[in-house]
């Protein structure tokens, strides 16, 4: 039997697909994870009853990157779209061999000519190791896409988090119709302690219809993964 939780998440998917029919399931999760609430029903952080009542990481179980807010979810400002190739990119990046990425595929019709960890995904993580270097630099790109107003300008806002600087460039994206896709690059250099921290990208519409929120996390890796997964 489907668990709840699941059966719950697909009903939403399926709401959001009857009003835009032409969004990838990529470009709904964008929505959902973007317009989700990191604050709880007192405006307050989230926090963790798992850790002490600390505020909540992005990593923590079930937190993610918030509260879903459903109809908010319909009408995000921007998605972040990722086709299939680009999820097998990921899986090549990963040192998975063929049998492996088969069984998630599905399909020995793929190519692993262009792997890459970075996937196009609204959320930022950057993976460090004991004994590494004084600072760590992780460069991320990322592409939009505008499914709000035909016309609209973007402000990138950042709270980095603990010990690091976080740049982004550019610092304004504008739309000038709907459908029009613009690149960013965010750059994040760590010099801190070998512990977890976290901070957030928010993409603010200037008229203030949309704030378009990313998690960015910092944490140990204690699989001893290849590179920084995204």
């Amino acid at each position: 039997m489907q668990p709840l939780a699941d059966a719950i998440e697909d009903l939403r998917a399926w709401r959001i697909w009857s009003v835009h029919p032409e969004w990838s399931p990529a470009a709904i999760k964008s929505a959902f994870m973007t317009t989700a609430d990191h604050l709880d029903n007192t405006n307050s952080p989230i926090r963790d009853s798992g850790n002490g009542l600390q505020v909540a990481s992005p990593l923590a179980m079930g937190m993610g990157s918030g509260h879903i807010r459903p109809n908010q979810v319909l009408d995000p400002g921007i998605v972040y779209y990722a086709t299939p190739q680009d999820y097998v990119n990921l899986l090549c990046s990963m040192n998975f061999n063929s049998a492996q990425i088969l069984n998630f595929i599905g399909s020995n019709s793929y190519s692993c000519s262009s792997p890459s960890s970075d996937l196009n995904y609204p959320s930022f993580i950057v993976l460090i190791r004991k004994k590494r270097a004084s600072s760590i630099i992780q460069n991320f790109q990322r592409t939009v896409t505008n499914v709000g107003q035909d016309v609209s300008t973007y402000k990138a806002m950042v709270t980095a988090p603990e010990g690091s600087t976080v740049t982004v460039s550019p610092e304004k994206l504008t739309f000038r119709k709907r459908n029009e896709k613009k690149s960013y690059n965010l750059t994040i250099r760590y010099e801190g302690k070998e512990q977890s921290s976290f901070g957030t990208l928010v993409w603010a519409e200037e008229n203030g219809n949309h704030m378009v929120r990313s998690p960015i996390v910092i944490t140990l890796d204690v699989y001893k993964t290849s590179t920084g997964l995204c």
